[in-house]
């Protein structure tokens, strides 16, 4: 018994065994849904190609303005330390001791990790051996998951000036929360 199909130019005589060149016969909606297929390997392909474009470009424009600062703009007398959390609140803080455009100051970082509205009031202490400067932040609602953010092309109570007297490298910080 021998079975012909012709498609298009090609004739494909099958005797019961599938033939090597089996991509010959299929029926055009066969075609179609491989055809298919195909189109959406495709578009898969093109959105990961366009989401990785995308993370490339936001990780170059971050590593440039992360260069422009460090290049000029900022010097680090202490890098980012973050003090101990208060875990009942869930209140997280850090800070880092910076040269902004010529000026030393104390950048803060104030996380409210809950996901709930809530205030928070808290007691910097910054200590430079026998001088000690206490800042009271009053007490703010913080969003949830709200950060406020010390930048040094902010001006928020989240940056302070050092205060008069004190080597902005060998300062401490620490926190009391309220």
């Amino acid at each position: 018994m021998v079975d012909s199909i012709k498609i298009k130019a090609f004739t494909l005589t099958h005797y019961g065994e599938s033939p090597s060149n089996y991509d010959n016969s299929l029926t055009p909606i066969n075609q179609f849904q491989k055809l298919l297929l195909l189109t959406n390997l495709l578009f898969m392909n093109l959105r990961k190609l366009f989401g990785l474009l995308a993370v490339l470009c936001l990780m170059t424009s971050y590593s440039l303005s992360a260069q422009s600062e460090s290049a000029g703009d900022i010097t680090f007398h202490q890098g980012w330390t973050q003090l101990p959390e208060d875990a009942e609140r869930h209140t997280e803080v850090a800070y880092a001791v910076v040269n902004c455009n010529q000026s030393d100051v104390i950048l803060f970082n104030i996380f409210n990790e809950t996901g709930d509205q809530k205030d928070i009031a808290l007691t910097i202490h910054i200590v430079d051996g026998e001088q000690t400067f206490d800042l009271e932040f009053a007490k703010r609602s913080f969003g949830p998951t709200e950060m406020l953010v010390g930048e040094c092309h902010l001006d928020n109570e989240a940056k302070i000036a050092v205060p008069d007297g004190m080597n902005p490298s060998s300062l401490t910080v620490s926190v009391t929360y309220k």
